[in-house]
């Protein structure tokens, strides 16, 4: 048992920690009341994080102009016209021949006010992810953000109550399940031997056979001791539970708190020139 306790250490301290944020899966959502912003996640294939920071912007740039009016116009070598707008999101197509080549892009000026609360690069599949807080009016009033990977009590008393739990609600969940699969073992360890133990102290006293009872009772006490062990090995890998689910960071996750309104401010209004860079004026010409 003390080996099997060893290799289960041994195994959670190499899964490492979480890195998926959990916003991916589960984003959050303004203070209840404030509708002038709200949470929107972008995704890009990226081979850099310079590269996935700017296609992020782009395609956010992208999403927030088709929500708006964006027209653009095709025309012929015949000189055969016609042309597809977006207004509102509705898609609306006038084309007098299918043989076209675009020759202008037009469109109104949109503004995009908006800030970056996190961004997830995943290097093996180069492909990033970016949270941003987008205003959905001309002042918007961005609540509070910060991002933690820590958890404090809600990790504790979750696996105080069963064995990784706290590891799973912080999202690490080889961890937590290694966890609760060593404490499932290991407490089948201390009902298995204590049972036999009490098996063989029973046969004790239905033997008047002397070798017998010394066997009997040479194998009661290896049981007594296997049991012991158990039980040292369930209290230990318990307190690594513990200890593991206050102090070690999870998944990374958003916490949104009340603006104060007393500053009424955001970090940037960031927007996209013609070339596509990242720029820092609040309007976009498409």
């Amino acid at each position: 048992m003390v080996v099997l306790l060893a290799v289960i250490l041994l195994c959670i301290s190499a899964t490492g920690y979480a890195q998926t944020p959990q916003w991916l899966n589960k984003p959050p959502k303004p203070i209840a009341g404030n509708n002038t912003y709200t949470f929107v996640i972008t995704d890009s294939e990226a081979a850099s994080l310079d590269m996935g920071r700017n296609k992020c912007f782009q395609m956010l740039s992208l999403d927030r102009g088709l929500l708006n009016t964006l027209t653009i116009t095709y025309k012929s070598k015949d000189e055969i016209s016609g042309h597809q707008t977006y207004n509102n999101g509705k898609f609306q197509e006038q084309l007098d021949t299918k043989s076209f080549e675009v020759i202008t892009t037009e469109g109104k000026p949109i503004q995009l006010k908006a800030k970056i609360v996190d961004e997830y690069f995943d290097a093996k599949h180069q492909y990033m992810s970016t949270l941003y807080q987008v205003g959905t009016t001309a002042d918007p009033i961005f609540d509070n953000v910060y991002v933690t990977s820590k958890y404090g009590a809600k990790g504790l008393w979750r696996s105080a109550i069963v064995p990784g739990w706290g590891q799973f609600h912080k999202h690490s969940y080889l961890k937590g399940g290694l966890i609760l699969g060593g404490t499932a073992v290991l407490a089948g360890g201390i009902i298995f031997t204590e049972v036999t133990r009490a098996d063989y102290a029973k046969k004790i006293t239905m033997t008047h056979d002397k070798k017998a009872m010394a066997k009997y009772a040479n194998r009661r006490n290896n049981f007594a001791l296997a049991r012991n062990i158990c039980i040292g090995a369930t209290a230990a890998l318990y307190i690594y539970n513990l200890v593991d689910a206050i102090v070690a960071p999870g998944a990374r996750y958003v916490k949104v708190q009340k603006v104060d309104r007393n500053g009424r401010s955001y970090a940037f209004a960031p927007t996209v020139t013609y070339e596509g860079a990242p720029a820092a004026a609040a309007t976009i010409t498409f």
